[in-house]
């Protein structure tokens, strides 16, 4: 699909569905911790890698997460889990990858950054003096 094509096709879908609209109760529980960013961070290569889930206060130092149901930290973990796996699917092949999806609470936005790594070899061949 060309770059254009992509963009009238973003254009007729709107702008992208907030997180409080598709995640409300997980949207909701993390207000009440006072969980203000949510951060999963990950990183992998060759086949093996694995993530790091924050929650964090409005100064972004404090853990918040012991105040959130266990239930609510596996199922917020599975969804973000699924968007890396989703939007990425080889993610950790190769040369690998790494990003973060970046949750900001109280803005009500999502942000993926993903970062693939790709690896240049160049060679050259002399033979004699």
């Amino acid at each position: 699909m060309s770059s254009e094509r992509a963009a009238d096709v973003a254009a007729e879908m709107g702008p992208p569905m907030t997180p409080s609209r598709r995640l409300p109760l997980i949207h909701s529980a993390l207000q009440q911790a006072e969980v203000m960013y949510v951060e999963l961070v990950y990183e992998g290569c060759g086949a093996t890698g694995g993530y790091v889930i924050a929650y964090q206060d409005r100064h972004k130092r404090d853990s918040r997460g012991p105040f959130l149901a266990p239930d609510i930290q596996q199922s917020l973990t599975g969804t973000l889990w699924a968007l890396v796996r989703r939007r990425h699917p080889l993610w950790d092949q190769g040369a690998g990858s790494f990003g973060v999806i970046y949750w900001d609470v109280r803005a009500d936005r999502l942000q993926h950054y993903h970062h693939q790594r790709i690896v240049d070899v160049k060679t050259s061949l002399i033979e004699g003096l």
